[in-house]
């Protein structure tokens, strides 16, 4: 038998902690009674086995963080109990609604996906691809080709971004709709990583950028890339990325790298699968589902 308890100190909290991701441990800790962060845990014979995390956000809607159920204590509807009575306490505290993302290729995924198809969650929706790769990916013919531009297009290392082109693109940002609010560069530069964060200029006006961070020694992320809608033809983008990816080449020690495609550039979703997808390590799902709070 186990039983079902609200995590709601920091000392409860610490028994719980390896049952979820290190880096929302720090939320964890942060749970009170009247805070935004909910936390339910699953004990036997008075030994922690499991624990489901949700944060509470604006407009009474909430994000579910984890679930995880130690591994000797699966397929005895752990989950579906933490998951559940997680809920009853968003309900208490006037949640209306609650979103689960999460990343398909684990082996919990069939897991997690029966547990909400069970409680009446929707469908889960695509919303990115998670890619994957290493130095496989120079082998990709899409990259031994040459991608020219015209004499009036610049690349330059993102670290010569003038404080007049920043002034100029937050003021398009704010005034003009061609820089999508995701793709912001300005929303991302913070500690980008300098070696290959790159922009492009058109005729002095930075139209277009490649903005990356170092996750690890080994391990760069490519985080946000855009080229102007109506410069977007004729392969510029496809410049920029290998140019990007030709300067972390030349760095071996640098040797993989990670970034995600929205479903909602479906370009690019079809260019990663038909053009990348042999020469990469993994190509996973990020996937979201939603519940109504009754």
């Amino acid at each position: 038998m186990y039983k079902l308890v609200v995590v709601d100190n920091p000392l409860a909290a610490s028994f719980y902690e390896v049952f979820t991701f290190p880096v929302l441990r720090s939320k964890l800790y942060m749970t009170q009674r009247e805070g935004p962060i909910v936390a339910v845990g699953a004990n036997s014979n008075q030994k922690p086995i499991g624990l489901a995390m949700a944060e509470i956000v604006p407009n009474n809607q909430s994000n579910i963080l984890s679930i995880f159920v130690d591994a000797s204590h699966r397929n005895q509807g752990i989950g579906t109990a933490l998951l559940e009575y997680l809920l009853k306490e968003l309900k208490l505290r006037n949640c209306q609604s609650a979103q689960i993302i999460y990343v398909t290729g684990k082996p919990t995924t069939i897991a997690l996906e029966r547990i909400l198809a069970k409680n009446n969650w929707t469908s889960p929706k695509p919303r990115m691809l998670v890619c994957n790769c290493d130095r496989q990916m120079l082998k990709a013919p899409w990259l031994q080709k040459e991608y020219p531009l015209a004499t009036e297009f610049t690349i330059f290392p993102w670290t010569e971004l003038t404080e007049q082109d920043r002034l100029r693109l937050n003021d398009r940002f704010k005034n003009e709709t061609w820089i999508p609010e995701l793709l912001n560069p300005l929303a991302h530069d913070n500690n980008f990583e300098p070696l290959n964060s790159i922009g492009l200029r058109y005729r002095d006006e930075v139209v277009g950028w490649i903005i990356t961070h170092r996750l690890s020694p080994t391990t760069i992320r490519y985080t946000c890339s855009y080229i102007r809608p109506n410069l977007q033809r004729l392969g510029r983008i496809l410049a920029l990325y290998s140019e990007s990816i030709k300067r972390q080449a030349a760095n071996p020690d640098i040797f993989e790298a990670i970034w995600t495609v929205p479903f909602i550039y479906s370009s690019m979703i079809d260019f990663v699968k038909r053009r990348m997808a042999n020469y990469m390590i993994s190509i996973k799902e990020s996937r979201e589902s939603l519940k109504i709070i009754n």
